[in-house]
């Protein structure tokens, strides 16, 4: 909150950007860095992985996913 109000801040002195652009980025930002996303994002990498051949780096990146879906449930 306290960033947003100051890129708020800077954006309207500077007369660049407009609020509505600072607040899409800001609801981006927090679905960039959600653990179902993480989770999401590490098992797409590990079908892909599978699918080429890589079963060991296939595995860690589901471990990885995993790991993230655990803790999206977590919080």
């Amino acid at each position: 909150a306290y960033l947003s109000s100051l890129y708020y801040k800077a954006a309207k002195t500077a007369g660049i950007i407009s609020l509505t652009k600072i607040l899409t980025m800001e609801k981006v930002k927090m679905i960039i860095n959600s653990s179902w996303f993480k989770a999401a994002l590490a098992g797409g990498a590990a079908v892909a992985l599978y699918i080429s051949g890589n079963m060991f780096y296939s595995g860690i990146a589901l471990g990885v996913g995993v790991r993230e879906l655990l803790l999206a449930f977590k919080s």
